[in-house]
């Protein structure tokens, strides 16, 4: 009987006939950790709130006469739905290789994380905002003062939540440290996620 059996599958096979058998083979996490680079920027510019923005490369934020007057957005794509930690950071090159300012006396950012992000219209400081909704959950922060001065580094700004996608405000601090700041962004310049499935 049994090899009746074993001719009856060989014959089905031969004449294309699919048979199923159950198996119980366990998927492969298909995450694996890395990093996304290369975050989509948009200028904002709260004092002209409904000005919209193209994505643009360079980090760049200032303050003067007291207000915050430009700040941006970014946009982190492709990262793994099985990511379980997720690090903000950004590095500098060295010198030969960036184009890093700070001019001013208060380079303090803050980082928000958005509940999500303006699609299918121009992004602008009011459009963005409407998805500030987290409070004090999912922020970071990073010290920008003195750095451009220095040589190659790596900074850790912290911890945030993982998204396929992760989208964040990003502002000088205190207004009234009349600063700009601009650093150019490539493989080896600029912020990034670092994360960990």
């Amino acid at each position: 009987m049994f090899f009746l059996s074993k001719v009856a599958i060989s014959l089905a096979c031969s004449a294309g006939i699919v048979v199923a058998a159950p198996a119980n083979i366990p998927r492969q996490n298909t995450c694996s950790s890395g990093v996304s680079r290369a975050p989509e920027m948009y200028n904002l510019y709260p004092e002209q709130p409904d000005r919209t923005s193209s994505a643009v490369t360079e980090w760049h934020l200032e303050t003067f006469s007291d207000k915050s007057q430009l700040e941006q957005a970014a946009v982190f794509k492709n990262i793994p739905a099985g990511a379980t930690q997720c690090t903000l950071m950004w590095e500098q090159a060295s010198m030969t290789e960036r184009t890093f300012l700070v001019d001013g006396k208060d380079a303090l950012v803050r980082i928000q994380t958005l509940s999500g992000f303006p699609s299918g219209k121009a992004v602008s400081y009011s459009a963005v905002k409407a998805f500030d909704t987290l409070g004090d959950q999912g922020h970071a922060g990073v010290e920008l003062t003195g750095w451009d001065t220095l040589d190659k580094a790596l900074h850790i700004g912290g911890g945030i939540p993982c998204a396929e996608e992760i989208h964040l405000l990003l502002y000088l601090q205190h207004p009234n440290g009349d600063t700009k700041f601009v650093l150019d962004q490539d493989d080896k310049n600029g912020l990034f996620i670092k994360y960990s499935c």
